[in-house]
């Protein structure tokens, strides 16, 4: 699954990765390839992804491994196995 994430200064992360997560006003969404199509918008929070390469055998390990970004509030975006998130 493709993951882009972009800010006002300029694209912040873009590639392939195994797990996405990120903060909605209502929960947090998790994303993993295949997800339905979707649009929401984001709350203040953490988005936490794993790179494709990375191995992920449990919740905790994801935790611990997976990279961070936090926002301010932002757009996401998931269609045909590709996310693209605008964050502020």
């Amino acid at each position: 699954m493709l993951l882009r994430i972009v800010s006002i200064d300029g694209e912040l992360y873009s590639g392939k990765v195994r797990k996405v997560v990120f903060p909605t006003p209502q929960w947090l969404v998790g994303v993993l390839p295949g997800h339905i199509n979707l649009m929401t918008l984001l709350s203040a929070g953490r988005i936490a992804y794993l790179p494709e390469a990375w191995e992920m055998t449990s919740l905790e390990e994801f935790t611990e491994k997976s990279k961070k970004i936090d926002i301010k509030w932002g757009l996401a975006l998931i269609e045909d196995n590709v996310v693209t998130i605008t964050a502020e």
